[in-house]
């Protein structure tokens, strides 16, 4: 997995006051408690990488080329739609804008996908040889907790709509990921892709408070 660092956008819908009294939006110097489920969107980078290898073997007059062609896989080729809960504490700064406090948790089902193309052409014994086979792969499903902090705006602050936008920063920890390859009836499990670390993480984001 070669990016480090992850620019997203999430949409999260909210509706009424959640534990108190009119604190879907933000008053001056007090704080609320959110929580938030919704969905993640990863913006540039490259989960997989290409990658390609050929050999030629030669005796004779026969000549075999044998070759392993992948191309690059983003986040949405190998795994669904991720799933995003957390909770968040705020603080009003003003009764526009919020200080953000808060904890994620992240979760995707992994796909199959076409990790790789094998090929084999030339000529054996007088033989012409051409034969191909799709080499299919699938990760481990992808686990993510993060902490953040940041700041939102709303607009049409005292208007039964009123969206906000917000601007976070943090850090997020990701499980460690095996990768399993298969052809036909034969598999390969196991394969170590990425050991579980902690990177930076910046979150835009955006949400609709809707008030009865």
């Amino acid at each position: 997995m070669s990016k480090v660092f992850s620019f997203s956008f999430l949409f999260i819908l909210i509706i009424s006051p959640v534990f108190a009294e009119d604190r879907e939006r933000p008053v001056a110097g007090r704080y609320s408690i959110i929580p938030k489920v919704g969905t993640d969107f990863t913006v540039g980078g490259t989960f997989l990488n290409s990658a390609s290898v050929s050999d030629t073997i030669t005796v004779g007059s026969d000549s075999i080329t044998a070759s392993l062609n992948s191309d690059s896989q983003d986040f949405d080729d190998v795994y669904d739609t991720p799933i995003i809960v957390g909770l968040n504490v705020n603080y009003g700064i003003t009764d526009s804008t919020e200080l953000l406090f808060g904890i994620s948790y992240l979760t995707a089902s992994a796909k199959t996908f076409e990790a790789a193309t094998a090929s084999v052409s030339g000529n054996f014994a007088g033989k012409a040889i051409d034969a191909s086979a799709v080499i299919n792969g699938k990760f481990d499903d992808y686990h993510e907790l993060g902490f953040s902090i940041g700041a939102r705006r709303f607009y049409n602050r005292y208007g039964a709509f009123s969206p906000y936008f917000s601007l976070e920063g943090g850090v997020k920890h990701t499980d460690d990921i095996e990768l399993a390859l298969s052809v036909s009836d034969t598999s390969i499990t196991n394969i170590s892709f990425y050991e579980d670390s902690w990177t930076p993480n910046f979150r835009l984001g955006g949400w609709l408070f809707i008030q009865y």
